[in-house]
């Protein structure tokens, strides 16, 4: 590397590629290492202390991994992935990440450029295939393009609605050299301040509404914006429901808090939506899960206040509610609004609630007793009520999809902003368990417990290795049932009990992890459950944990509602 008049470097592409990624603030690459991309490994070498490279054994869990770096940090984590089928193995995680809108920039090797179009050997045309699951997708050309195009991918990951870019680069510019430019813009435009005449108008409504209610999405886990949330709910004495990603923006230990409404959440967050006159939704859309899929009643005013202008785009026509839109950040939102409310404080009045206590007392009534059963095979619900009571308030949970996910919902307990990790919106298995091992990197102080189905957990069960190699001890918790249950269960309701194609047989999973070098446990018996999970959590190195559960236990879902959203009702 050279310095040459003015601002101009010369350096080869991985050189430039790499100043890039320290300017901007990266420590973490995941990747799996390929000829299209070995040179750029080799240049990481010299960066080894200041970059850490995770290799890990598939390319869906280094995507997912960098997704979940996003997801925590808020700025985009990074995989690198070899050309053709590494790139192509990255999909489900660019698919989870757009649907998420989590930042997250993938670099993929390529053939040269001699050989583009030939239809050789490792060679797709990846931006046309990516183009669908990314917000951008770029291709490098020259060397002297890799500060640009890396800024660009930069701030169209971070730009709400924030979400995943594809960088392709051929192998025979990681070694070539140019005069690179250096300076980098990384900061992405500032979302649009809300206007006054809309504030107002807002805080009228927050002002004359009875019921009101704030529906706290992703956009409010930002810096500030749940401090503010939480001040603003406590003072006007206003109840807070979440979405899936919203989850701990208020603790879901609070008073205030009713937990997550729509598909996976619970029956006393979706009356409280049905009976709002008034609710604010912040940092959210209004998603098929949030709204069963557009049959949600919702009689009152409806205000979505997000950053992402394109938001609501895709809400149906068919979908009748009372709707204001207003294009701003949800922290910011939060922050003048409250300076409203310091001017002319108020109090809401309780009353609206009594009419949620029946529902709360039948809801109530049923975690309960999942909670408290002694049967064998085991409630799951027993299972994850010990495992949430046991975690610290700074647990961090990484969740995979299926019905496990309801259960979590049902049963955990998430305190804080960012400390539930699941794919919400796209529902892909496959995610929980990298998501887990990215947590511990990225929050190494932090407990990080994982709940995962079986059926999810074998679909990445190779980067065990990844974990004991790179020495993270995270909790594993496998709901073991030995079946695709969420399909098995749609089996039996509608199906008439005819199982086919949704069950299976498991490897003996404390064997299996012995083999990694990680710690296994099993857990048979209700007197078990607290015993092996406290070991589990305690004995410093990752842990797998096999429980045993139900494979008919009824789980507890607002099931009126779903038989409505599926035409059954």
């Amino acid at each position: 590397m050279t310095k040459t008049a003015g601002r101009m470097t010369s350096m080869q592409g991985a050189q430039a590629l790499i100043s890039s990624l320290e300017a901007a603030g990266v420590k973490n690459i995941y990747g799996i290492i390929g000829t299209s991309n070995i040179a750029f490994v080799d240049a990481l070498y010299d960066k080894r202390n200041d970059i850490r490279y995770i290799s890990t054994r598939h390319e869906q869990v280094a995507a997912s991994m960098a997704d979940t770096e996003g997801r925590l940090t808020g700025k985009p984590g990074v995989c690198l992935v070899h050309s053709g089928p590494g790139a192509l193995n990255t999909m489900i995680s660019a698919a989870n990440a757009y649907k998420d809108c989590s930042p997250l920039i993938i670099i993929s090797g390529a053939v040269k450029p001699s050989l583009r179009g030939t239809d050789g050997m490792l060679e797709v045309d990846h931006c046309r295939i990516f183009e669908p699951v990314c917000k951008a997708v770029f291709r490098v050309n020259s060397v002297k393009e890799f500060p640009a195009i890396f800024s660009s991918a930069y701030r169209i990951a971070m730009t709400p609605a924030k979400g995943p870019v594809l960088i392709e680069a051929p192998d025979s510019l990681w070694q070539a050299e140019e005069d690179v430019d250096l300076d980098l813009d990384i900061v992405p435009p500032a979302p649009p301040d809300v206007r006054d005449e809309d504030l107002q108008k807002i805080f009228r409504l927050f002002q004359k509404a009875d019921r009101p209610l704030f529906l706290a999405g992703a956009g409010a886990s930002e810096a500030g914006a749940a401090t503010n949330l939480q001040r603003l709910a406590e003072r006007a004495h206003v109840r807070v429901v979440t979405t899936g990603n919203g989850r701990g923006v208020l603790s879901e230990k609070h008073p205030l808090c009713l937990g997550r409404a729509g598909f996976f959440g619970n029956p006393v967050a979706d009356a409280a939506m049905e009976q709002a006159d008034l609710i604010l939704a912040l940092g959210c859309g209004l998603s098929d899960l949030t709204t069963y899929e557009y049959t949600a009643d919702w009689r009152g005013d409806l205000v979505v206040i997000n950053a992402d202008p394109r938001g609501l785009s895709t809400l149906p026509s068919s979908f009748k509610v009372n709707l204001t839109s207003v294009t701003a950040d949800a922290g910011d939102f939060l922050h003048k609004l409250g300076r409203l409310y310091d001017a002319k404080p108020f109090v809401k009045s309780n009353d609206w609630m009594d009419s949620l206590f029946p529902i709360k007392e039948q809801w109530d009534a049923q975690l309960a007793a999942a909670a408290s059963s002694d049967k064998i095979p085991l409630s799951p619900g027993r299972v994850l009520k010990v495992f949430s009571d046991l975690a610290p308030e700074n647990a961090l949970f990484a969740c995979g999809a299926g019905l496990n996910m309801v259960y979590v919902c049902d049963f955990i307990q998430i305190q804080s902003p960012r400390s539930y990790i699941a794919p919400n919106n796209f529902g892909a298995m496959g995610f929980g368990f990298p998501a887990a091992l990215a947590a511990k990197i990225v929050y190494p102080d932090r407990p990080v417990l994982s709940v995962l189905g079986d059926g999810d957990f074998m679909m990445t069960v190779q980067d065990v290795e990844t974990a004991v190699r790179e020495k993270i001890a995270a909790t594993i918790l496998i709901l073991n049932d030995n079946c695709y249950r969420a399909l098995r269960y749609t089996q039996q309701i509608l199906y008439g009990a005819r199982f086919y194609g949704s069950e299976y047989e498991n490897p003996d999973f404390v064997k299996l992890a012995e083999s990694f070098g990680a710690a296994g446990f099993i857990i048979k018996e209700p007197s078990q459950i607290e015993p092996v999970l406290r070991q589990a959590m305690n004995c410093g190195k990752l842990s797998i944990v096999d429980a045993r559960i139900d494979v008919d236990d009824a789980v507890p879902t607002n099931m009126q509602a779903i038989l409505k959203m599926r035409g059954l009702a």
